[in-house]
């Protein structure tokens, strides 16, 4: 079962009757929602470093690029293919 179905079944369980929700449950959710917000703020912060660097390396904004890139101004032999395949 996958993670996602986990998470409808918990739904559907707790929509069936309110009641049911106790103080571990709450805990152990907002641990979770708590966790997952981290995981993604860190995330986000990697992302953005790796694109400083790319953008310093290349001295051109990820919007330029993108610009130059989809008018075919930029040619593959710069490195980027693994970036827009």
């Amino acid at each position: 079962m996958s993670v996602l179905d986990k998470i409808r079944l918990l739904e559907r369980y707790v929509s069936t009757d309110p009641s049911m929700i106790d103080s571990v449950m709450e805990m152990a959710i907002d641990k979770l929602l708590t966790r997952e917000g981290t995981r993604m703020g860190d995330m986000h912060l990697r992302i953005n470093a790796q694109i400083a660097a790319f953008e310093a390396q290349y001295t051109m904004s990820s919007e330029d690029f993108r610009s130059r890139y989809d008018k075919g101004s930029i040619g593959d032999d710069m490195g980027f293919s693994a970036i827009f395949p």
